[in-house]
Parts: structure tokens; C-alpha cells; sequence
């Protein structure tokens, strides 16, 4: 895929050894990108368990409306609220997934990486 816009690498200031020093722009922005890649990992995460979480209860509801119109329909409003939101979820993961595919960040979903920065 092209590119449309060079990942931000400040500059490198060379150290005795190889590469680059550890109090460059580039170690921060590698940082930033472990950032991101954890926030947004962990916001995903918790928000599928979520509504994931919603629909289940939801659908317990639903079943234990024992024909109540009442009950029925606020247990069917939830089931549809919470449905709505795991589709939110996905589709705002996969724009966040394009926008830093087009910034050139690299892959923010990979999940080796994200369990890496969790340290577990």
C-alpha cells in the first residue's frame, strides 16, 4: 500500500556503538507508537468484553420477560443497544486501523506487540 504520508522520525543522533541514542526522537516516537498500539488495544479489548457482556444479559432478560410486553421490549431495546455497540467498536478499529495505515505507524493490531507492552 502507498503510503501517503512518511512516518515521523525526527532525527537520529548517532552514538558510539550503533544506530541511534536512546534520547532521540526516534526512541519517543517508537514510545508513542507503544503507547497508541496499548491504549487503543486495551480500549478494543474492553469494549468487546463489554458489549459482549450487555448482550448476554440482555439476552437473559429477554428470556426471563415470561411474556411481559414491558419487559419484553426494554429487554429487546438493550439486546439492540448492545449489539449496536460491539458493531461501533468494530468499525471504529478498523477506521483507527486505516487512519494509521495511511500515517505509515505500522500495524497497531498485532497482537504480539500489544502483549508485549502489557508485559505478560
Amino acid at each position: 500500500m502507498i503510503k501517503l504520508v512518511k512516518p515521523i522520525l525526527a532525527y537520529c543522533i548517532p552514538n558510539s556503538k550503533y544506530g541511534c541514542s536512546e534520547n532521540t526522537g526516534v526512541a519517543a516516537t517508537t514510545n508513542f507508537e507503544k503507547y497508541l498500539t496499548t491504549i487503543i488495544g486495551v480500549l478494543t479489548l474492553v469494549g468487546v468484553l463489554w458489549f459482549t457482556f450487555q448482550v448476554i444479559l440482555s439476552g437473559y432478560a429477554l428470556i426471563s420477560s415470561s411474556g411481559d410486553p414491558k419487559k419484553m421490549e426494554k429487554a429487546q431495546q438493550q439486546l439492540m443497544q448492545s449489539i449496536l455497540g460491539i458493531v461501533i467498536v468494530v468499525a471504529s478499529s478498523i477506521v483507527v486501523g486505516l487512519i494509521v495505515k495511511i500515517l505509515g505507524l505500522g500495524n497497531i493490531f498485532d497482537l504480539n506487540t500489544f502483549i508485549g507492552n502489557l508485559g505478560l
